[in-house]
């Protein structure tokens, strides 16, 4: 229950940061990286490729995870348990970034629930000291895949794993675990 109690004070913080209303290729993944079409937004599918821009403006899409193992977490700045989520997919990185995991931060929202600006992505990205690549979605094409609570993980062929909305580390690890399984 404390870390639900942390997440809410987390997210109120993100309210008055100031966060308010104010395509990047990857290296060549194995063959079929990107996924061919067609892509889907449900476990099993080939993961549809979104354009986002990070925090300094540069070019990221979903594809770019191909031939990685990838988690995104969608962050939504009003979003009580968002910030833990966003924590954990840096966690996850540190911890298996070196077996083959990517992570990507997609900020939605900020804490008004206007649609993020790069200087809100910048604060959360500097406010939780994340290193995973966090980009903006003021256009909310991510919400095709779900929205607050959601997470997403990919296999290193670009095939949706699993995904989830609602709280479960022990299913988000455990889920990344298998899909870096050889």
């Amino acid at each position: 229950m404390g870390r639900y109690v942390l997440a809410l004070l987390a997210a109120a913080a993100f309210a008055t940061l100031g966060c308010d209303a104010a395509s990047g290729a990857a290296d060549a993944g194995p063959t079929g990286c990107p996924p061919p079409a067609p892509w889907g937004y449900e476990v099993g599918d080939r993961l549809t490729n979104l354009d986002f821009a990070d925090c300094d403006g540069q070019s990221v899409d979903l594809h770019s995870l191909c031939g990685r193992v990838g988690v995104v977490v969608a962050f939504y700045g009003w979003c009580a348990s968002c910030p833990h989520y966003a924590e954990l997919a840096d966690s996850l990185m540190q911890e298996y970034g070196s077996r083959g995991l990517t992570a990507l931060v997609v900020v939605v929202e900020d804490g008004l629930r206007e649609p993020a600006s790069a200087a809100c992505c910048a604060e959360v990205r500097d406010y939780l000291g994340l290193t995973v690549a966090t980009v903006i979605d003021p256009a909310h094409t991510l919400e095709a895949y779900g929205d607050t609570d959601l997470v997403v993980i990919s296999d290193r062929g670009g095939h949706i794993v699993f995904k989830r909305q609602g709280p479960d580390d022990h299913a988000v690890r455990t889920a990344v675990e298998a899909a870096l399984e050889p």
